[in-house]
């Protein structure tokens, strides 16, 4: 899907949930109300890719306010802070705050966020006035690049993994400059091998055949996502039993540490799978998924 502004993803959920009739119903990556753009919608048994679609890396394109700050680091926060712009602001001065940005950092995860600490979310939290120590993860900034300086506004191109926030980025950017920053737009254009290219909006869900012109299957999920490794019919109906088969017995060699891979027969995805160091068995089973019919959407 793509994702209009102004809604949650839980929203674009419940939307196809309702034209299509299908009651399991999930999404692989929150977006904020705000912004825009790429947003997996998953029905059916691809709930169960949910893990591994989210696990994935992720583009966006930010737009940047220098000199404001808001509570919730975006342009639906109240306002912090209004400061002046350094008159000699230029782009290098900007590239240069960019720079320890990029690759493995260490970083605040925003007060405004569905983070938990001690069971409770922070925008919860934050909502009733708590002052609480916010957690930080480490994340990875793949690449971040300065698209245009125009101010008080400036457009980045960002790539990064898992659980990073752009808004965080956008707040620290802004703090490295001095007078602060926020976001007053962000459009997410990739999702692992997806691209928002492919995506439909909720106007063109509304139109007949649509629907079924813009579904992935699992099996084509997998060969986008995964290393697929085929097996047969007698070894598909054991794996859905739950039995793990020895890489010799499927004829493949052991898939490095760690990699997820993907047990597929013809169309069908039937496992996504781990290698496992354990003496007594090669891998071990994420998800079974089960039979061809199951893993399509009634329409």
């Amino acid at each position: 899907m793509d994702k209009p502004s102004g809604i949650t993803s839980h929203d674009v959920v419940n939307q196809v949930r309702r034209l299509t009739g299908q009651p399991r119903v999930g999404h692989a990556g929150t977006l904020d109300p705000l912004a825009t753009g790429l947003l997996p919608v998953l029905l059916g048994e691809a709930t169960k890719i949910s893990p591994f679609a989210t696990a994935d890396d992720k583009a966006y394109e930010a737009t940047a306010r220098l000199g404001i700050r808001t509570d919730t680091l975006d342009a639906e926060g109240t306002l912090l802070t209004d400061e002046p712009l350094d008159p000699c602001l230029d782009v290098e001065a900007v590239e240069r705050a960019l720079g320890p940005l990029r690759g493995k950092i260490t970083q605040a995860v925003p007060r405004y966020s569905a983070v938990k600490v001690d069971g409770r979310r922070l925008h919860e939290l934050a909502r009733e006035g708590r002052d609480v120590t916010t957690p930080f993860r480490q994340v990875t900034i793949h690449r971040l690049d300065l698209v245009d300086l125009t101010p008080p506004d400036l457009r980045l191109a960002v790539t990064c993994s898992k659980g990073t926030y752009i808004r965080q980025v956008v707040a620290d950017l802004g703090d490295a400059l001095g007078p602060g920053a926020h976001v007053i737009a962000l459009r997410r254009t990739r999702v692992g091998d997806l691209d928002v290219a492919e995506a439909v909006t909720l106007d063109q869900l509304q139109q007949p055949g649509v629907v079924p012109s813009h579904l992935l299957s699992l099996r084509q999920w997998a060969a986008r996502s995964l290393a697929c490794l085929d097996c047969t019919e007698d070894q598909a109906r054991r794996t859905r039993q739950g039995q793990t088969l020895s890489f010799a017995d499927l004829g493949h060699p052991v898939p490095p540490p760690s990699t997820r891979f993907a047990l597929v027969r013809q169309d069908e995805l039937i496992a996504v799978a781990q290698p496992t160091d354990e003496t007594d068995r090669d891998y071990r089973l994420l998800r079974v998924f089960v039979k061809t019919d199951a893993q399509r959407c009634p329409m």
